[in-house]
């Protein structure tokens, strides 16, 4: 994140925009995630908090209970649809972790004290999978893909995503 700075300053990595929509947004559409929690430094917590009311924020207690897909708060996802994994495993973008798959079975136990150590853990026991899209790692990563993303943003948000989701279809 300090390479985000400063924009990152006053937001999380994740709450930054490219396109229409910020990197979480983009990341849950692209999982089709229903239930969202996020972790993030102490100092931002209360106002993100505040602004996001339904989102479990900083919660230990949001790791228990099913499976749990970690995300890279500065992962742009690929254009084509995510298929979440069935198994725990790595994500990888080149060298960089897009995102830590642990099923219900490992997550259960996870407390913040030793968060990095299980991500580690997983690191030396999951297998790596191609996760795709790219990771965000300065400030012009984001203006570098703005245009395609707002491209991508229209096909999502758009009229015709909209008319599909009302009808009952995925949109592309």
């Amino acid at each position: 994140p300090e390479l985000l700075e400063p924009l990152t300053l006053t937001r999380p990595a994740f709450d930054l925009r490219c396109g229409l929509t910020t990197l979480a947004e983009k990341q849950r559409l692209a999982m089709g995630a229903s239930e969202v929690g996020v972790l993030m430094r102490a100092p931002l917590a209360p106002v993100y908090r505040q602004r996001h009311p339904s989102v479990a924020v900083n919660d230990p207690d949001w790791f228990r209970g099913d499976d749990v897909l970690m995300v890279n708060a500065r992962w742009l996802p690929p254009d084509d649809s995510f298929v979440l994994p069935s198994r725990s495993c790595v994500g990888m973008v080149g060298d960089g972790i897009a995102f830590v798959m642990m099923k219900k079975d490992q997550s259960t136990t996870i407390h913040f004290e030793e968060l990095q150590d299980r991500l580690r853990q997983s690191l030396d026991t999951s297998p790596p999978l191609a996760a795709g899209g790219r990771l965000i790692t300065y400030a012009w990563d984001l203006v570098d893909q703005n245009a395609q993303e707002i491209r991508r943003d229209f096909r999502w948000l758009g009229p015709a995503a909209q008319a599909a989701q009302s009808s009952g279809q995925k949109h592309s």
